[in-house]
């Protein structure tokens, strides 16, 4: 039985099934969508002549089969040609009886009851509620999302175009219902709203932003200011508070299915099409439970983004809306090796035992020190983790992601929560793995009634200049000199974030992305010659090379050096990603050559050694899964 010989509403197929033939082969079907598989085991066995042959019903066995499901979603050999084969194992909201076994209907809402008990170890889960109510419909979520929305996109031409993540999930939860949470709607007052584009060439998604662009004015009070902002990895548009910002993501997918697979939080995957709400079953799940399955995508991501890995800042963001993680059964027992298993895996460390309790208990103890003099009601920002997290992302490994966890866990029992302000400017690019060091001043701009869109492009302004001049000062040995800088006032054009008015001008020559490199010279020509080369494959006419010197008055470098200061600049005709998998490639190697470098590394071994780390560590996750869970467990 494959998933294809289903329909959406199979059940009369599925009970004329014998039971004897469904129960052997029930939990081996990762093929089978999950609104199939939950009809099955919605499927009354006691009512037959084989009252014993159901299959048990292990609510965590089925998240293994989401997970296994996803794999085979991922995989070409599933898209078979046809138009809507996208729509293929992902949930929509009139299938909610199915996927939501149990739950209550009524005109307002549909209200979901939570598990009490729940296998594996779980974090931050303080937040969570034991029932939750969504969208009775796909027209009640309609309405609300245009409420939310605040209309900036009506009359969009929604065609190729789904707006995904905690917008759609904030739209679905904000329930005027009784037993709805009334303080919802404000919960999602300062998202964004994050489009992506699907199914185009480059040329033809252009054209669509500037749609949106026109689309999202039209909307807009007479005489309203507005302000696209971009950067590597996104367009946003700005006009004034309070009014919602549209974000389009800079990536180029086939389907709205690739653009949920995208998601590193379960609760994220689902979009709204302008027609329907559609979920990967992951995100249906999380709805069902409250928390995000673990897995190392969380922590890696997938080579190339074709998963995203997460960012601390959303971990703790979702923990606060009630989605902790939780980390299933299976992943714990792996921890259970022999002595000789766990030298293989981690040679030279002489551990043969790993006690989670003991880890996290450990953790505690290391971040007790922070709260010993507070006390009462407060209020405790992210950035106060500052003491004990060095300038990396917490989740290189457990025990360092288990202090921030603590320290979430603690300020909700001491009253307090972890919070941020509102960000006029928080960059899908500006994560760990774009800007390691927070050596580098990121262009943050308070979202408040004081908000002054010239005043923010100014501050975008200033905060381009003030990065090139931290990045020069971080230079102790004097490497930039042998490149012609002297002041750091050479390298006034770098900009890693442009803005306009006019969408025209923002995509012209005038505002294109221009980040500085050091490289070895012979590659930048390599990278220039590729790069030429799969564009005029492309048919895009260029004049200009991708890379060129950062300063044109160079001073000779030493005798044996063969090293450059380049400007790495992205034009529009460069800025989607996922258009050519070799320019893809190429981006993730120049990247990995910037973030040895930020700060500037006097030593060009440890320089060459971090480039193979960055360079490897980006195709992580090709061997075993509880392996790499293993090592993260033990990563300091």
């Amino acid at each position: 039985m494959t998933a294809e010989l289903l329909g959406i509403d199979s059940r009369e197929e599925l009970e004329r099934i014998e039971p004897m033939i469904m129960r052997p082969y029930i939990w081996d079907c990762t093929r089978l969508p999950y609104t199939v598989l939950r009809q099955v085991l919605s499927v009354p066995w006691q009512g037959t002549i084989y009252p014993d042959t159901g299959p048990k019903i292990d609510e965590w066995q089925v998240v293994d089969l989401i997970l296994s499901n996803e794999k085979w979603l991922r995989d070409p050999g599933s898209r078979r040609g046809n138009p809507v084969h996208w729509q293929c194992g992902l949930v929509t909201l009139p299938q909610a009886e199915i996927v939501f076994p149990g739950s209550v209907l009524t005109v307002s809402g549909r209200k979901i009851m939570r598990p009490k008990d729940m296998p594996g170890f779980e974090l931050m889960c303080g937040a969570r509620q034991d029932q939750i109510t969504i969208q009775p419909s796909t027209s009640a979520f309609s309405q609300t999302f245009e409420e939310l929305s605040q209309r900036l996109l009506r009359n969009l031409d929604w065609t190729n175009v789904m707006v995904a993540g905690g917008m759609v999930l904030g739209t679905l939860i904000s329930v005027d219902a009784p037993g709805g949470d009334p303080h919802l709607r404000h919960m999602w007052s300062s998202s964004d709203v994050d489009m992506y584009v699907y199914g185009l060439s480059a040329e033809k998604a252009t054209a669509k932003i500037r749609h949106v662009y026109e689309t999202f004015r039209s909307n807009l009070p007479a005489a309203t200011p507005t302000l696209a902002v971009r950067n590597a990895k996104t367009i946003t548009f700005y006009a004034r508070y309070p009014l919602r910002r549209i974000q389009i993501v800079l990536k180029l997918v086939d389907s709205p299915k690739d653009v949920l697979l995208n998601f590193d939080l379960d609760i994220c995957a689902m979009g709204w099409d302008g027609s329907d709400v559609w979920m990967l079953p992951r995100a249906a799940r999380a709805l069902k439970t409250g928390c995000n399955i673990f897995t190392m995508n969380l922590i890696h991501g997938h080579y190339l983004s074709e998963r995203r890995a997460s960012q601390p800042q959303r971990i703790f963001k979702y923990a606060n809306k009630g989605y902790g993680v939780r980390i299933l059964p299976s992943y714990l027992s792996s921890l259970a090796r022999t002595p000789e298993e766990f030298e293989a895996l981690l040679p030279g460390e002489n551990i043969s035992n790993i006690d989670i309790d003991v880890l996290v208990a450990d953790a505690r103890l290391s971040v007790e020190a922070a709260f010993a003099e507070r006390r009462g009601t407060y209020r405790v920002r992210y950035s106060d983790l500052d003491a004990i997290r060095p300038s990396r992302s917490c989740l290189i490994g457990f025990t360092l992601f288990m202090r921030h966890v603590v320290y979430w866990e603690m300020a909700r029992q001491l009253n307090g929560i972890i919070e941020e302000p509102a960000w006029a400017y928080v960059s899908y690019e500006d994560t760990y793995e774009d800007n390691p060091n927070n050596l580098l001043n990121r262009p943050e701009y308070v979202w408040d009634s004081s908000f002054c869109l010239t005043k923010f492009g100014r501050h975008i302004d200033q905060s381009n200049y003030q990065e090139n001049q931290a990045w020069v000062r971080s230079d102790v040995s004097g490497r930039l000199r042998g490149h012609g800088v002297i002041h750091g006032d050479e390298l006034d054009d770098a900009r890693r974030i442009t803005c306009a008015s006019r969408m025209d001008v923002l995509l012209s020559g005038t505002h294109d992305i221009k980040t500085l490199l050091l490289l070895p010279s012979d590659f930048a020509v390599y990278a220039n010659t590729l790069v030429s080369e799969v564009l005029e494959e492309l048919g895009v006419q260029t004049h200009t090379p991708m890379l060129t010197p950062a300063v044109f008055a160079v001073i000779a470098p030493p005798d044996g050096v063969q090293e450059g200061l380049f400007i790495w600049t992205i034009t529009s005709e460069l800025m989607w990603q996922q258009r050519d998998r070799r320019i893809d490639e190429l981006f993730e190697a120049l990247q990995a050559f910037r973030r040895v470098n930020v700060p500037i590394e006097h030593n060009q071994d440890l320089q060459s050694s971090r480039l193979v780390q960055e360079l490897l560590k980006r195709q992580i996750g090709a061997h075993d899964e509880f392996e790499a869970f293993l090592q993260w467990m033990c990563q300091a």
